[in-house]
């Protein structure tokens, strides 16, 4: 069988399908397989643009690394491929703050928000309203992305909007983007890369969009805007972020089988919650049960172990206040019920070794020999005034 990658309307359905159905003059070819060494050479493709050699590549790396995107690869020519500067100049000025502009902005809390643009608000600012019929005063500067094409946009559609958008997002896209890319040394921005990945539509953009703003491993923002342009990032620190959060990821997950345990226990009768030296089985939980131990009896604690507390109490989504701890680690097991507070700030012990415990088990089980010495007379020793 030849080593020549092929691109076929079953074989991935990355290429054939999107890629050859706008083509009218390859019409006799689109039902048979056609080799991407061919594509590429086509004498057709200066006319198509450079971006259809870079999409074919794209769909090129995917067949040959096996990797089944999400939704099938779509790589358009006559809306996406033909990437040039007239183009992209009249989607930027498109960039422009008025009444129907579908708009994402940055919250305080940092969430992004979709919305469309209703009116004007004093001098530079906006009102915006979201899928959920909010209304938002945005300051220019809070503005992080204009969707292009968009006119006169409709809130009820947002919510289907969104929901397209979704649909679409594929990180493993983004790497194969960058292959190409990084190898050009060619900078982007959100529209060109929705048309080397997606195609040609509002849609498409703010999902290229999305995937350039979540994804911070392959690209960098290089120049902030309604339209901001990202770089890719070379190798070396390709891999350095990729160990990175690859780290980030595993803690992730230890943290999340903490919260688990958790859960767990808190939804347990009393009776059978785990023992309180079950928190201690392991370092990582004994260090996070001991930190909201000490942040729930608002004792002398370090730093880390503050950190390491809040950071078990958001991840519970409860409040970060030491009453709100007492009654998570009693809900643990780690408190008894009628938990007395002040006894353990005092620093009393309140728990002690096997050997204590089997010993005063012993004395309340077989108590020593108590002697009647009712019927003995008694006996006075000292002065007579004491005498009975």
């Amino acid at each position: 069988m030849s080593k020549m990658m092929m691109i076929t309307r079953a074989g991935h359905n990355m290429a054939a399908a999107c890629l050859l159905r706008p083509v009218c003059a390859l019409g006799a070819c689109f039902h048979h397989p056609v080799p991407v060494s061919r594509l590429v050479a086509s004498p057709l493709l200066p006319w198509f643009g450079a971006s259809f050699a870079t999409g074919v590549r794209i769909a090129e790396v995917a067949t040959r690394r096996g990797v089944a995107p999400a939704r099938p690869l779509r790589v358009r020519i006559a809306k996406a491929v033909t990437t040039n500067e007239a183009t992209t100049n009249s989607k930027q000025s498109e960039g422009v703050l008025r009444k129907g502009v579908l708009l994402e902005f940055s919250k305080e809390s940092g969430k992004y928000v979709l919305g469309v643009i209703q009116k004007p608000e004093g001098k530079k600012n906006w009102i915006a309203t979201d899928q959920f019929g909010n209304m938002h005063s945005v300051k220019p500067q809070q503005v992080t992305f204009i969707v292009p094409g968009v006119e006169d946009f409709k809130i009820a559609d947002l919510s289907t909007f969104t929901n397209k958008v979704e649909t679409l997002e594929d990180s493993s896209l983004l790497e194969f983007a960058w292959e190409e890319l990084v190898e050009a040394k060619k900078d982007v921005n959100a529209v060109e890369l929705a048309k080397m990945c997606y195609g040609d539509g509002p849609i498409e953009y703010y999902a290229a969009h999305r995937l350039l703003m979540s994804q911070q491993v392959y690209f960098r923002c290089k120049q902030k805007g309604f339209s901001a342009i990202y770089e890719p990032r070379p190798l070396s620190q390709v891999n350095d972020l990729k160990q990175k959060q690859s780290i980030e990821d595993a803690a992730r997950q230890k943290l999340l089988g903490y919260i688990n345990d958790i859960r767990s226990a808190c939804d347990q009768p009393y009776e059978s919650k785990p023992p309180p030296n079950h928190w201690q089985s392991c370092d990582y939980s004994s260090a996070r049960t001991d930190s909201l131990r000490a942040y729930a009896l608002e004792v002398t604690n370090t730093p880390q172990q503050k950190q390491l507390a809040e950071e078990v109490l958001e991840a519970l989504k409860i409040s970060k206040k030491p009453s709100v701890a007492v009654d998570l680690l009693i809900k643990m097991g780690v408190f008894p019920v009628h938990v007395n507070l002040d006894l353990l700030k005092s620093g009393v012990p309140t728990e002690f070794s096997c050997d204590f415990l089997e010993a005063s088990q012993h004395v309340l089980t077989s108590p020593p020999l108590d002697t009647n010495l009712v019927c003995h007379p008694p006996f006075n020793f000292g002065p007579s005034s004491l005498r009975f």
